[in-house]
């Protein structure tokens, strides 16, 4: 019974770890022997029939707790608590461990829902995979379907059910809010057929509706859900359904969609007459059809119209899902390749401090194996210790996750599409989760049992600090991964970052910066009447000139570097072809921007009431017409109304009117008066470094000169070319987190390994420092150590970093994938971290006593 007694103190000491028990059994034994001493019992019979009574009662508790508790589930919670207290004692490792987990799990996870929720989720319209856009090219240049040809379209496409056609506008709303600018879709009948979406409230239009019906979104802001007619541009709508939030075609920016008749009929000018209202058709494929058989359908309707008189044009074929999201497929698969290489970097740490932790622990682990603990107990054990740190790191990550998500959706609010689609459902958390689970178990479980299974004899006689060759080349190998994954984000993050330097730099051609620019509304159609509007635009001008700190004051219908709206495709008679975009300037337009003259005159006054049209040309307008100054140029279309060729006057530099990153076009100037425009830009250069503060003034004499106009955004210039390359800008936020996080867990790991390997060879440098190293010669020692993982982590990234170069390349500007100044910055950046985290961790084994630890 004594060595019954014995086996059952040890299985509850070395299986569950219960010290309670343990004490409560020795306190048993004491009590039943003075007992059975007290009743007069021989101490030899009092001892064993205490033993008999305890080891029944023990017997009896170990089978009642197995009744409601299984043995193998309160070994596992044992486990836990054992797995608590171990990682308190290691604060350190415990915090860097879960930290890195949660950043890597956590952005991955961030980056993962909102490129599932824009690229993956499905779109909110019925079989969305039959939906298709059409547009019309010349000569390279979208221009769009003419609005007349629409019908024609619709009446000779074979493999459609239905055709759609909308285009996009700038309109004023007016009566129930204060006048605002909204974003119109301009649409025919069949447009809501053809998506096939339920309104939230209300009907959609049928086909025996006249043209003063509208649709508006939801999320349309001032505008009460009572409202049963709003006013927008110049006619008054009856409201007939209400879209809900998900629905934003063509785009998330439209607040309302009303009939293209209704405003093409009241002043548009033809495409017939040389300048185009770009209409795009959007059609759904009849069941069987493909989108290589529409494709050819519409080659074969585009050449029967342009025989019949039409358009000739050529033609655009894409499905729905890449019109809305072409522009940041790219993008996304960007961060997601970024992502998975800050979480490989993350797992990479993780695997290398538990490396580190496991080599520590192998003392511990050869006792307990020498005292009977068995291998399973040991690994159930280690794996309770990882699952803890999966939590922690998987909880850190979720947190982590849903803030990164929620401040995307707030910064890429008007420049990504489908943002509502957005995020962290169960299905990703779970994702999260599985993700910290496989690293953390992978990471912490694998050298636990390498450890478990080495020679116990081998490791009591060496020592816990003992380094075998193995285990030094795994964890440099973990760290020479870390440097080179962050040397590929490095790169790519510095190349988009120049990127968006160069275009900011080059600019759009002005060469002013000091300039507020105000978007008027002035007629919503694409022209006003001439004489209304002269005497508009000349009262507002003249009152902005007299406010103090103005320079120069111009209206324009082309504000730089947005694209132009209205294009002149010109036939030359050696059959050459050639696009301008054709802008409507006031005088004092050249003189706002500092765009600079080149050759002969500037618009004057005099221009807009003399008999003979002149224009100015750009540099490049000059030189693909061939034309000299003091010519006639080539005749205008009949829509602008202009009698015989205008004379040019001036030659001015060129300007960017197509974005920033696009390539430098050609430009004819008209005076303003003679093409007056409805949706225009008021520029005021201001005499002060800071031109906000004419933004109050400017703002109120809007106001003053036209209660009806929607009072417009005041916005400095520079403001203006930064949004036009939102998107670039969209990239290189997230581009430069990935790789300055990347970074970091790297330097992390590499200062993990110089302080692992300090201390595993503090009795060698004790040994050096005693035979009469100096501190300087042990510092060298080690750095010569850690550059050497260094720099071996700096090739392999480099060569990563050339081809995710070459794979950025269609994302460029300005910039070569193998530009030497970004480059030569990467080395020198990784380089002098490196060297500044080698030294740091070095200089510590400088102060090492010899004397202590040798007689340690």
């Amino acid at each position: 019974m004594y060595r019954f007694l014995r086996r059952l103190r040890a299985r509850i000491r070395y299986r569950h770890y219960d010290r309670d028990l343990v004490e409560e059994l020795d306190h048993h034994l004491e009590m039943k022997q003075r007992e059975c001493q007290s009743a007069g019992l021989a101490p030899t019979d009092a001892v064993l029939k205490a033993q008999r009574d305890v080891g029944n009662v023990l017997v009896a508790r170990e089978r009642a707790r197995e009744v409601w508790m299984p043995v193998w589930l309160d070994g596992v919670m044992q486990d836990t608590r054992q797995a608590f207290r171990a990682l308190r004692r290691e604060r350190l490792t415990t915090f860097t461990v879960v930290l890195t987990l949660a950043l890597g799990i956590g952005v991955n996870t961030s980056v993962v829902a909102v490129a599932y929720g824009i690229l993956y989720r499905a779109l909110p319209y019925p079989q969305a995979d039959r939906l298709v856009v059409l547009s019309a090219t010349y000569q390279g240049t979208e221009f769009g379907v003419p609005f007349e040809d629409v019908e024609e379209w619709r009446a000779r496409l074979r493999t459609v059910d239905a055709v759609g056609a909308y285009g996009t506008r700038d309109l004023t709303m007016r009566g129930h809010v204060e006048p605002q600018i909204v974003r119109a879709a301009l649409v025919n009948d069949d447009f809501f057929r053809v998506l096939g979406v339920v309104p939230q409230s209300g009907r959609l239009p049928r086909a025996d509706d006249d043209a003063g019906w509208l649709v508006r979104s939801s999320r349309l802001p001032g505008v009460d859900d009572r409202s049963a007619t709003l006013a927008v541009g110049q006619s008054s709508y009856a409201v007939l359904g209400v879209m809900p939030p998900r629905f934003g075609f063509p785009s998330t920016e439209v607040g309302v969609w009303i009939p293209a008749s209704s405003v093409v009929e009241k002043g548009a000018w033809s495409p017939r007459d040389g300048v185009l209202v770009r209409f795009r058709l959007v059609a759904r494929l009849k069941p069987g059809a493909s989108v290589a058989q529409f494709r050819d359908d519409a080659v074969r309707v585009s050449r029967e119209i342009a025989a019949a008189g039409g358009s000739a044009a050529d033609v655009t074929i894409m499905p729905v899902e890449e019109a809305i999201l072409g522009r940041v497929h790219p993008l996304f698969m960007t961060f997601v390749a970024s992502s998975i290489l800050v979480l490989l970097i993350a797992c990479a740490n993780v695997a290398s401090l538990l490396v580190g932790r496991a080599m520590t622990r192998q003392s511990d682990v050869a006792v307990r194996l020498a005292l009977g603990a068995s291998p399973r107990r040991l690994a159930r054990e280690t794996f309770v210790e990882s699952a803890v740190l999966a939590v922690g790191g998987s909880l850190g990550g979720v947190l982590l996750s849903r803030m990164l998500v929620a401040l995307f959706v707030r910064e890429a609010t008007g420049i990504v599409p489908r943002l509502e689609s957005v995020s962290t459902d169960l299905g990703l958390l779970a994702w999260s989760a599985v993700s910290a689970f496989a690293v953390a178990l992978l990471c912490g479980t694998a050298p636990a049992l390498y450890t478990i299974r080495n020679n116990v004899a081998a490791v009591l006689n060496h020592g816990s600090t003992r380094q075998t060759p193995a285990n030094a080349r795994l964890r440099h190998v973990l760290v020479i991964g870390q440097l080179t994954l962050a040397v590929v984000l490095l790169t790519t993050a510095t190349l988009l970052t120049r990127t968006v330097l160069v275009l900011l730099r080059d600019g759009a051609g002005v060469g002013r910066e000091q300039v507020l620019t105000a978007k008027l509304t002035l007629g919503d159609t694409p022209g006003v009447d001439g004489v209304q509007g002269r005497a508009r635009i000349g009262r507002l001008l003249e009152t902005v000139a007299r406010l103090p700190g103005v320079a120069n004051v111009a209206v324009s219908s082309n504000l730089p570097p947005r694209v132009s709206p209205l294009t002149l495709g010109i036939r030359f008679a050696d059959k050459r072809w050639a696009t301008f975009s054709l802008a409507s300037v006031t005088p004092g337009y050249f003189e706002a921007l500092g765009i600079r003259l080149l050759e002969g005159r500037r618009l004057s006054e005099a221009d807009s009431y003399a008999p003979e049209p002149v224009v100015v040309l750009s540099e490049s307008a000059a030189r693909l017409s061939r034309l000299r100054l003091g010519e006639l140029s080539f005749p205008l279309p009949r829509g602008l109304r202009v009698q015989g060729r205008p004379r040019i006057v001036g030659i001015v530099s060129d300007v960017k009117y197509g974005g920033l990153d696009a390539p430098i076009g050609a430009t004819v100037y008209f005076p303003w008066d003679r093409l007056p425009s409805g949706v225009s830009y008021l520029l005021v250069a201001g005499t002060t470094r800071d031109p906000l503060k004419l933004a109050d003034a400017v703002r109120g004499v809007i106001r003053a000169a036209d209660p009806a106009l929607a009072v417009p955004e005041v916005v400095p210039l520079p403001e203006v070319l930064s949004r036009s390359i939102a998107d670039r800008r969209a990239r290189i936020v997230p581009a430069i987190a990935f790789a300055v996080l990347g970074l970091v867990i790297a330097l992390v790991g590499l200062l993990t390994l110089m302080r692992r390997s300090v201390i595993e060879r503090r009795k060698e440098l004790a040994i050096r420092a005693a035979l009469g190293a100096s501190p300087q010669e042990t510092v060298l020692l080690l750095m010569r150590q850690g550059w050497s993982t260094v720099l071996v982590g700096m090739a392999g990234g480099l060569l990563g970093a050339v081809l995710a170069a070459r794979a950025l390349r269609p994302l460029l500007y300005g910039v070569t994938p193998f530009d030497p100044l970004t480059w030569a910055a990467i080395v020198i950046i990784v380089a002098s971290v490196a060297t500044v985290t080698t030294y740091t961790s070095a200089r510590s084994a400088a102060g090492i006593d010899p004397v202590e630890l040798l007689r340690e």
